[in-house]
């Protein structure tokens, strides 16, 4: 029910994280039921004693990864077990940058990034 805006009903969750905080979010997003999507920019295994990749194919929800065009590979490696139905991987023609950074106006290439997740998130 929505009264003048607010409705009781719960919004859907998006986290989105960037390096670092792109692993935790990918691992957030896991088994938790407020999360509709994860967005992640540069993820990692920069969690110590956490392999990260070994969690990915318990995702169940909508996940977004991108990187700069020089960690595509190790992106690769760490999302793929995600259910294909369920992972949009943005790759960049282009070099782009760490993390959100990828989003500046200044890096190269920003345009694509953000046309990628907007569709996304559409």
């Amino acid at each position: 029910m929505t009264v003048l805006g607010y409705t009781n009903e719960p919004e859907p969750v998006i986290l989105l994280g960037s390096s670092y905080s792109a692993s935790l979010a990918l691992l957030l997003g896991i088994g938790n039921e407020k999360v509709d999507r994860v967005v992640a920019f540069s993820p990692g295994e920069y969690l110590k004693n956490v392999r990260v990749h070994e969690r990915m194919a318990e995702m169940s929800k909508r996940v977004f990864v991108t990187s700069s065009k020089q960690e595509i590979a190790d992106t690769r490696a760490l999302i793929r077990s995600i259910p294909k139905e369920h992972l949009t991987h943005f790759k960049p023609a282009v070099e782009g940058a760490h993390g959100a950074r990828c989003l500046w106006s200044k890096t190269e290439g920003h345009p694509a990034y953000w046309a990628a997740l907007e569709k996304f998130l559409a």
